[in-house]
């Protein structure tokens, strides 16, 4: 890892700050003087620590992914609003058959693989229980719902995002 003084890099640690600052502001919702100075303080202050601890690198700070983990976050909030339908649906028939299954995941890096076990997990119906280096454990509520898993379109989707260029 690159010393600190080496690594700093401007346009990273404004990215972050604006990034904070705006997901601190949408959250709270509040746009009062003293909150948004309380606000403005806070994020840098976290802003400020992530430069000391060395977390402001290429990698913690993704920039160059924004618009891929975007379009990836809004294919997800589909999922999950397609899932949440069809969830309601099998517990308002009482169609529930319960199983589990090892998923083969293709990521090459820790966090790909838990981005993509995290995906099924906040996706209604599904559960990751287990991550290991090839495969994931998943419980759900219907076996159907490993029809689409087994697709692997959610599987190829990290992959984008987690593509190095």
């Amino acid at each position: 890892m690159h010393s600190h003084r080496g690594s700093f890099d401007m346009k990273r640690i404004l990215g972050l700050l604006v990034a904070l600052a705006v997901m601190w502001w949408l959250w709270s919702g509040y746009a009062t003087g003293l909150l948004l100075s309380f606000g403005l303080l806070s994020c840098l202050l976290v802003v400020w620590l992530s430069h000391r601890m060395q977390l402001t690198d290429h990698e913690s700070i993704p920039l160059h992914r924004l618009h891929r983990i975007a379009f990836y976050w809004l294919w997800l909030a589909g999922q999950i609003l397609k899932s949440n339908i069809q969830v309601t649906r099998q517990i308002i028939t009482q169609d529930i058959h319960p199983a589990t299954r090892k998923l083969p995941t293709t990521q090459q890096t820790d966090q790909g693989r838990v981005t993509y076990a995290n995906s099924i997990t906040l996706t209604p119906g599904t559960l990751s229980y287990e991550v290991e280096s090839d495969v994931i454990h998943v419980h759900a509520l219907h076996r159907s719902s490993f029809k689409d898993l087994a697709k692997g379109v959610m599987d190829s989707k990290v992959n984008n995002v987690e593509e190095r260029n």
